[in-house]
């Protein structure tokens, strides 16, 4: 087993964030839960430790299989029926899989036409059906649940590009986009802002739910052109649909807001997670990736942009927000044990603790849940993906 997961010490609580403040309410008042903003301690489980098994369950395809090796994998899901859907996006194939781990087909390949990709960038299961985006291309794909390609769609926003953030329980998909502005009127270090919206399978834009934060960009002048690139350790806006919710949260702190498709704030839920400083060799190598990407000419003056940079001083508090298949809240809060390990909570949108686990940061985790479906990279950066038990 990997190194039992600590116990989730704290509550989780409810705060008021963001919400107007409330008269005292009457004596029949719904719950506490049930308002908007108000404070719900929920006590964590006696046993709030989940272990990760060290070796996997079943490990998918890979080299000298019929599946193929995997290179570029982003995305993945196991649907009701127990069948392992996972995205190559090197090759633009979608792989499919027994729950056994037999490899039943692949669909898709490189290609415009209907049912190819360019990439694979993001996969959902609804219903019988699955859904696809190629952020190259930007468009989403209709599959059915052997493969068959269904039909394609765009979905037409006034800002720039759009990335789809997860499935809500009523079908439509929730999207976030990066609002478009002249990135050479400002100083070099910006902060991005981001729109999510909800939109219809057929493409059609909904309505708007919330604003957020985007993420943390170094802009500067590499000689002839502007270059931007997201700092790894930068403030940053964070969301994901989790059933008929979506949960908002920013990168460095420890609150997490729970919205109706609406918009409207339901709760707050803080975790019980503390700040920690910033690494410099954190900076110090982001700086020098920055520095050998800028033209000769221009490194001097890069470098005194560098040094003259206010970067956070504290690391992100919540790297990732995952909807689990059971239902819950994956939350990963980074890595604090020396070990290359990351800590995740699990809880639910009531504010209920569930769980704690710690998951190698080697491990991207496609879908959350109990088994894990994940991508784990071997010392020699090697892919494979593979599905683990997570025990308690």
């Amino acid at each position: 087993m990997f190194p039992l997961a600590r116990k989730l010490y704290a509550s989780v609580v409810v705060l008021t964030v963001g919400v107007a403040c409330r008269d005292a309410p009457p004596d029949d008042a719904p719950p506490d839960d049930a308002i908007a903003g108000a404070i719900v301690v929920s006590p964590p489980p006696d046993s709030a430790s989940w272990t990760l098994d060290s070796v996997p369950s079943l490990v998918l395809g890979g080299q000298s299989t019929a599946a193929g090796e995997w290179y570029r994998v982003y995305t993945g899901a196991v649907t009701a029926d127990s069948l392992i859907v996972v995205g190559n996006s090197s090759s633009g194939h979608i792989r499919f899989f027994t729950h056994d781990g037999t490899f039943r087909r692949s669909v898709g390949g490189e290609g415009g036409g209907p049912g190819k990709f360019d990439s694979v960038s993001w996969l959902a299961v609804h219903g019988d059906s699955i859904l696809v985006f190629d952020r190259a291309q930007r468009r989403f794909a209709v599959l059915d649940d052997t493969g068959a390609f269904g039909r394609h769609f765009r979905v037409d926003h006034e800002t720039s590009a759009v990335w789809p953030i997860g499935l809500l329980s009523d079908g439509t998909i929730l999207v976030s986009s990066v609002v478009p502005r002249d990135i050479r009127r400002g100083p070099p270090l910006q902060q991005e802002a981001t729109v999510l919206f909800r939109v219809a399978l057929s493409g059609a834009v909904l309505d708007s739910v919330a604003s957020i934060s985007g993420p943390q960009i170094l802009t500067f002048n590499a000689g002839g052109s502007f270059r931007t690139s997201q700092v790894p350790f930068g403030s940053s806006g964070l969301a994901v649909a989790v059933g008929s919710m979506i949960v908002t949260a920013h990168s460095h702190s420890p609150r997490l807001q729970v919205l109706d498709v609406s918009g409207t704030l339901v709760r707050t839920i803080e975790l019980p997670v503390q700040p920690r400083a910033l690494p410099r060799d954190e900076v110090d190598a982001f700086s020098t990736l920055m520095l050998s990407d800028a033209a000769p000419n221009r490194r001097v003056a890069l470098r005194r942009i560098l040094s003259d940079v206010q970067w956070p001083a504290s690391a992100p508090m919540i790297k990732e927000l995952r909807a689990g298949r059971e239902g819950y809240l994956w939350v990963n809060t980074g890595s604090d044990d020396g070990g290359g390990f990351d800590k995740w909570f699990i809880v639910d949108v009531a504010g209920d603790s569930v769980a704690s686990l710690w998951i190698p940061a080697r491990y991207r985790v496609l879908q959350p849940g109990r088994p894990m479906l994940a991508r784990i990279l071997d010392s020699n950066d090697v892919e494979s993906v593979a599905l683990i038990r997570v025990g308690q």
